[in-house]
């Protein structure tokens, strides 16, 4: 009988003890082995760990838990670096938040692609999008008709491409390759998505095997990626490239296409912080108006 790869699930938390039950439920029962499962929370000041480490100590199933909480906040890509660099053993990794729910066989079908498609480094799933109570906003989002494969020419000629983190499963080996986050990083998903590109193809699985929770103090909620450091992502892309440059044998003439793709990708970013930004000034100087006129009125 072969024995199957070794898979780490890691799944990352901070101040989610609303939803980390779910989370942590879920990720217990994956139907595939042999599983590492790595529940790890970032210093939160709420009980997330508590939760967290309570329903894991009452499983009794087949799979290896490892429990970690982190002295002090270490950030996301700090995070990130520990578990994959330190801690995770598996020769696949996948990565799950803690307000996200993977289904039962999430695991178990990312693992099979991987297998029977040597050449491709990572899979990601379509996701269906529920709120902070659970209930359904979208059936599917990021999602394709059918299970697709894109190579690094895709990346480079579809400047909207991307492919969505909160489903990811990937080699060991990209990690090995191309080592630690910058800890000024502010974000492993679309950083990840390019090593991944680097390193060879991406697919991207039709059927959504996460529930991928949207509420305002998740990363992803517009308040918080208008927070994140454009500057800082750039310079982790050209980190990269000069590793696949070295590393990866990248030729010169698609190392420059990259480079306009993402300066190209950069500046919208930019370009987009800037408009929200005054977006937001014009709405706070509406609501200014507003409150001065309805205050007028009352000591009239």
């Amino acid at each position: 009988m072969t024995t199957r790869p070794l898979v780490s699930l890691c799944v990352l938390t901070y101040n989610q003890e609303k939803f980390v039950a779910e989370a942590v439920k879920a990720a217990l029962n994956q139907s595939y082995h042999p599983l590492e499962i790595i529940f790890s929370d970032d210093a939160s000041s709420d009980r997330t760990f508590e939760i967290m480490s309570s329903i894991a100590e009452g499983y009794s199933g087949d799979a290896r838990i490892i429990l970690n909480k982190n002295q002090t906040n270490m950030g996301l890509a700090c995070h990130v670096n520990k578990l994959l660099h330190s801690v995770a053993t598996g020769e696949f990794i996948a990565l799950a938040a803690g307000d996200d729910v993977s289904t039962p066989d999430r695991i178990e079908k990312s693992v099979a692609f991987l297998e029977h498609n040597s050449v491709v480094m990572a899979v990601s799933t379509s996701l269906t999008t529920i709120d902070h109570a659970g209930s359904v906003i979208k059936t599917t989002t990021n999602t394709c008709d059918e299970t697709t494969i894109y190579t690094l020419n895709d990346y480079l000629t579809d400047a909207q491409l991307h492919i969505n983190g909160p489903s990811r499963t990937f080699r060991r080996v990209i990690p090995d390759t191309f080592g630690p986050l910058d800890k000024t990083c502010p974000t492993e998903d679309s950083t990840y998505l390019l090593r991944c590109f680097l390193s060879g193809k991406v697919a991207m699985l039709a059927e959504p095997l996460v529930h991928y929770r949207q509420h305002n103090a998740s990363m992803s909620a517009p308040c918080n990626i208008q927070n994140l450091s454009v500057n800082s992502i750039h310079e982790q892309y050209l980190r990269d490239i000069a590793t696949a440059e070295t590393q990866l044998g990248l030729d010169i003439q698609t190392k420059n296409k990259l480079l306009k793709r993402i300066e190209l990708n950069i500046q919208n970013r930019k370009r987009a912080f800037r408009h929200k930004k005054r977006r937001g000034k014009q709405l706070l100087s509406w609501l200014a108006n507003k409150l001065h006129q309805i205050t007028s009125k009352k000591y009239q």
